[in-house]
């Protein structure tokens, strides 16, 4: 996936990264035996696609639109640039995904949503300067809805967002 960045229209507070895990895997409309012939081009989260987004999903566009229209910036990527075979990510992934980082200017929150996201942050975190993390579980609601009941009183995309704008504003 290419990684895509949003620009506010007033002056930064920061740059928000929401840092996904890995591009789309299943394609349901190609012959997989001809997959290895055909390169799939996306963005984070489908963004280059809102409107063909499954329910679950369109917390990201309505989250980067919260953010935009509360000064920040935002930058998505995913911890892996395409989809081989493996799943595992691999210390090329991560070197790539490190320097990709430290060349955003300015102050910089990390979203980590999933656990590869976390994962990449646990085992990165000293070579990433000035970058400030919130954990949080999958926003589009894979996995335990009960995590985002805990943390936000419900699942619901509204309580995900709002839980997220106030964890930013306090940092």
């Amino acid at each position: 996936a290419i990684p895509v960045s949003i620009q506010s229209k007033t002056d930064p507070k920061a740059t928000v990264v929401l840092l996904g895990q890995d591009p789309l895997r299943k394609y349901k409309d190609i012959d997989e035996t001809k997959v290895p012939d055909y390169a799939f081009i996306g963005t984070p989260y489908s963004i280059h696609h809102t409107a063909g987004l499954p329910s679950a999903t369109r917390v990201y566009p309505k989250l980067i639109d919260c953010l935009l229209a509360d000064g920040y910036n935002v930058y998505l990527t995913d911890v892996k640039k395409y989809y081989p075979s493996s799943k595992k990510i691999t210390q090329e992934d991560m070197d790539l995904l490190v320097e990709e980082l430290n060349c955003l200017e300015g102050k910089r929150i990390l979203i980590l949503s999933g656990h590869r996201a976390k994962e990449f942050y646990e085992n990165n975190k000293n070579q990433l300067s000035g970058v400030r993390d919130i954990p949080l579980p999958h926003l589009s609601g894979f996995g335990p809805s009960s995590e985002w009941k805990k943390l936000a009183k419900s699942a619901k995309h509204d309580a995900k967002i709002e839980y997220v704008r106030k964890q930013i504003n306090k940092i």
